[in-house]
């Protein structure tokens, strides 16, 4: 299942590296983010969008499921 995120609170590159990091080591794949926005989409699998959402948290950054 493809799901898609505002996050905020990521600056710079190695921010969207630490949330990619993050999410690839849960499971998520197909990871894309856009820093200027903050839209973080993944494909996600059997997960659900809520566990995505507490990784996310979980490094330091507010979200918000799409």
């Amino acid at each position: 299942m493809k799901a898609e995120f505002s996050v905020t609170g990521m600056m710079c590159n190695n921010c969207v590296n630490h949330v990619k990091v993050a999410l690839e080591k849960f499971g998520a794949s197909e990871v894309e983010i856009d820093l200027a926005s903050g839209a973080v989409s993944a494909e996600i699998g059997e997960k659900s969008k809520e566990e995505v959402a507490e990784v996310i948290r979980e490094e330091g950054y507010e979200v918000a499921i799409r």
